[in-house]
């Protein structure tokens, strides 16, 4: 009898969980069908993925076939080539963003962008001014849902920061630093520890996995003839 009791018991606790596990994934389902993304932006300029002509980007922003948004960004940059903008997740929220490739600075032709965030809640993008401040030449990492941000300097040296979306803020996480000495032979110094081992000159054998993958994939060209795949 007791055998039968626990037993039963048992198969009480299989269904019960096993109406926990169908009812997670239908409220997994029925949230992804609620929250999906359903707006679709659309950008009339004749300028558009070319040299530009009129200094503002247009861009409307549909949903339901209806205009709930529009965004008229203006050009202020005199060493602007192209007018381009991207769609795409740069929060990694699920998202799709609009990321607005809005210049070259005059300190050695620096990419600077200008960014509006999607917010279901609010059903509309909003701009955020974090990543135009302190983010130069943007690298989006999908797979490690990071942004890395690559800095030439005046004085010969670069900088290569680590960014996450956290909190609703991009956080700087980590900051290299490359040393070019003689021979051209770069040398690197952690800024800080957290992914680097410690702050002693190190060469790029010697960097952690992650600051491998930063400098790779921030390894940029600086050609100006194809600034829309920079985001790529």
């Amino acid at each position: 009898m007791k055998l039968l009791k626990m037993k039963n018991l048992n198969n009480f606790k299989f269904v019960l969980y096993s109406f926990f596990i169908l009812f997670n994934n239908l409220y997994l389902f029925a949230q992804n069908k609620l929250y999906k993304q359903t707006v679709k932006i659309e950008c009339s300029d004749q300028d558009l993925d070319k040299a530009i002509i009129e200094p503002v980007l247009n861009i409307e922003v549909f949903q339901s076939n209806k205009l709930i948004q529009t965004i008229n960004y203006t050009y202020n940059d005199t060493f602007m080539l192209i007018k381009h903008f991207d769609f795409t997740d740069i929060n990694f929220d699920g998202y799709n963003d609009i990321v607005i490739l809005a210049g070259l600075t005059a300190n050695r032709g620096q990419l600077h962008y200008e960014v509006y965030l999607w917010y279901p809640k609010k059903n509309q993008f909003i701009h955020t001014s974090e990543i135009s401040d302190s983010m130069p030449n943007l690298y989006i990492d999908a797979e490690k849902k990071l942004l890395y941000s690559f800095y030439m300097m005046n004085d010969g040296r670069n900088e290569y920061h680590i960014f996450k979306f956290e909190d609703d803020h991009f956080i700087e996480k980590d900051c290299l630093q490359e040393f070019v000495y003689i021979f051209d032979y770069p040398v690197y110094l952690y800024e800080n520890e957290n992914f680097g081992k410690n702050c002693n000159f190190k060469t790029v054998q010697d960097l952690s996995d992650v600051w491998k993958r930063v400098i790779a994939l921030s390894n940029f060209s600086y050609d100006y003839s194809n600034l829309e795949k920079r985001l790529k």
